[in-house]
């Protein structure tokens, strides 16, 4: 980044999803509502399995993080 912070980017596994929790509890309501064009209030296993479990034959989805277990953003 333009400071110098290193980033790294790679798609998204299922286990990731322990770090998708963390991440929710840190996104604005208006962000969650335009990133699902819904509100969305509920964040279990089967919802955030379905944004972890990729069949990447027809999707795809990345995440950005620090290099540590700290998620900074998921596509």
């Amino acid at each position: 980044m333009r400071d110098g912070t290193r980033i790294l980017v790679r798609p998204v596994r299922p286990e990731d999803e322990p770090l998708y929790g963390p991440f929710f509890a840190a996104v604005t309501p208006q962000d969650l509502r335009l990133r699902f064009f819904a509100p969305v209030k509920e964040f279990g296993h089967r919802f955030i399995a379905r944004l972890t479990q990729i069949d990447y034959a027809r999707a795809m989805a990345f995440r950005r993080d620090r290099g540590s277990d700290r998620a900074i953003c998921s596509a």
